[in-house]
């Protein structure tokens, strides 16, 4: 999930590119369960998961986040397309709420929310895809 810089590895969500639902709940299994601060590799005070911290302010790179919101919009449309979603879902709002959503629990987890308050978060907006 974390490289050796301690940034998240978005290239390993390539394989998300034909995958499932179940992946994108995998993926933010795996992101729930990564070390945090005090464990196996601290976060810098400035930075979370490659996403850097100007004040109370997360400035993540936008061609980060977009390729995010990319793979999230397309595994859905093609877990829609057989049939694991309804048809009538808003797949990019969805697409950006899993994204905002990857934001939060890295927030979450910089600011040393307990990991079980953090799966509860990503559970509310995993209810979407349900």
């Amino acid at each position: 999930m974390t490289t050796e810089n301690n940034h998240i590895d978005l290239h390993g969500l390539d394989s998300l590119r034909s995958a499932s639902c179940e992946d994108i709940r995998a993926f933010f299994d795996a992101l729930v369960n990564q070390p945090t601060t005090g464990q196996e590799t601290p976060t810098q005070p400035d930075e979370i998961g490659g996403i850097q911290i100007d004040g109370d302010r997360l400035s993540a790179p936008r061609a980060m986040l977009d390729d995010l919101t990319i793979v999230f919009q397309h595994t859905l449309e093609q877990s829609q397309a057989r049939g694991e979603l309804s048809a009538g879902l808003d797949l990019d709002a969805i697409a950006r709420q899993l994204t905002a959503t990857f934001r939060g629990v890295l927030l979450m987890q910089h600011e040393g929310s307990p990991r079980e308050e953090i799966r509860r978060f990503v559970d509310g907006t995993l209810k979407l895809i349900a």
